[in-house]
């Protein structure tokens, strides 16, 4: 028990005689404003959960978990009831099996939701195509990064997203361009949520952040407001600050006395911000220990106005606002927009003042697919332009990195106003 001096006491120690816990979920899953804890038994087939009697002594009881050697315990409210719920997993192969919480201490057991086969699969809860349901994210050495959907009723549909092989633990969730749709970083590679710009599930990208090795963390290092990306290689730690316009600040990089087995951000010293906590293990044979090097965040606050409360220093800007497609700057997308195009590309027409907008497609160049697609949206049913979106949708500034190909650039544009 922690007792906010520093120091920390054993209240209880509760025998349970089982051998390989696995990952643990805390929530409070009787409804009874204490926080219990739910776990898998490697050695078998069952969950067990403690039950929580307000006073840090607990009551086990065990469930069957429908999979084999459970290794991953996610605890969310998955069919909207109010009540928290558990996904249960394995890290190789397998299916995902959901036991909804019906109250009382009682879980049920539902059908298979089946998977691809996976290396090391790892599975985060989130709500991902932006209908207000609790979805999966999950990715795993050779099989990429797919999305359990759930349709809020107890059923879940998969979605690939991306084939590619994951690095271990390189995957987060985050919001970066704060549009309230969860995002997820791979590595070195963003991906960005569009769902609520197309009507289903959508990631678009990915783009390429500088950073070194695989991603270990996406949380707010500056106490901006905004989520962070850092990246790990050996014993270096490079970490991308992000402003409101993606690919402001160019990596932040910093060496540990040592290669970290394993990295915790927390707010060690009190001063709001996260720092971090690297473990490392040293010496070899019987002369093994674990080191520990706390890097304590030394940002300053910040000293300039910030009078639009966009998260950014006035002086720095974020660049020009715009509506994709919009490409005759009237604030509007019509049939125009692609009339307009068309002129500029075969008849020596006029030029947009914003070249992102003119690219409807977002792909990163202007040709003749841009006012097709326009035209396939207005009237053949086919997706929105990309993000900030189209007219109808908050506007906001690129979300290319700043000189990279696909960024076209947007020195003007009237349509926000």
């Amino acid at each position: 028990m922690n007792r906010s001096d520093g120091t920390i006491a054993t209240r209880n120690a509760l025998s349970l005689g089982i051998r390989g816990a696995t990952q643990a979920a805390a929530a409070d899953f009787d409804g009874d404003g204490d926080v219990d804890v739910a776990f898998g038994v490697q050695s078998g087939d069952a969950i067990v959960v403690l039950w929580n009697d307000g006073d840090a002594t607990f009551a086990a009881e065990e469930f069957t978990a429908g999979v084999s050697f459970p290794a991953h315990v996610v605890a969310a409210d998955l069919d909207g009831d109010g009540r928290v719920d558990l996904a249960v997993g394995t890290s190789e192969r397998g299916p995902l099996r959901v036991l909804y919480n019906r109250g009382g201490g009682e879980f049920s057991l539902t059908e298979e939701i089946p998977l691809v086969d996976c290396h090391r699969r790892q599975f985060m809860a989130a709500d991902l195509d932006g209908d207000g349901d609790v979805d999966f994210l999950v990715t795993g050495g050779f099989c990429g990064v797919s999305v359990l959907v759930n349709d809020g009723g107890g059923s879940f549909a998969l979605r690939s997203v991306d084939p590619r092989e994951v690095p271990q633990g390189s995957v987060h969730l985050l919001d970066w361009n704060s549009d309230g749709a969860t995002d997820f970083v791979m590595a070195d590679q963003l991906f960005l949520n569009e769902s609520h710009l197309r009507g289903e599930l959508f990631f678009g990208g990915p783009l390429t952040l500088p950073i070194e090795g695989s991603t270990v963390a996406a949380i707010d290092i500056d106490g901006d407001g905004n989520d962070d990306v850092v990246g790990s290689l050996a014993d270096r730690l490079s970490v991308f600050l992000n402003g409101v316009r993606p690919a402001l600040q160019l990596p932040r990089k910093f060496r540990l006395d040592r290669p970290p087995d394993v990295l915790e951000f927390a707010d060690f010293d009190g001063d709001g911000l996260d720092d971090v906590a690297a473990l490392s293990r040293v010496g070899t044979g019987g002369q093994r220990f674990t080191r520990l090097t706390i890097v304590c965040n030394a940002t300053l606050a910040a000293r300039s106005d910030d009078a639009d409360s966009n998260g950014v220093p006035d002086e720095c800007g974020v660049g020009t606002v715009f509506h994709r497609g919009d490409a005759n700057d009237d604030g509007a997308l019509t049939v125009a927009d692609a009339i307009f195009l068309l002129a500029h590309l075969f008849a020596s027409g006029e030029s947009s003042g914003c070249a992102e907008t003119a690219d409807a497609d977002n792909s990163g160049a202007l040709n003749l697919t841009d006012p097709v697609f326009v035209l396939r949206y207005l009237f053949a049913s086919g997706p929105p332009p990309g993000f900030p979106g189209p007219p109808g949708v908050p506007c906001a500034a690129d979300a290319d990195v700043p000189g990279s190909p696909s960024d076209l650039g947007c020195e003007e544009y009237r349509g926000c106003e």
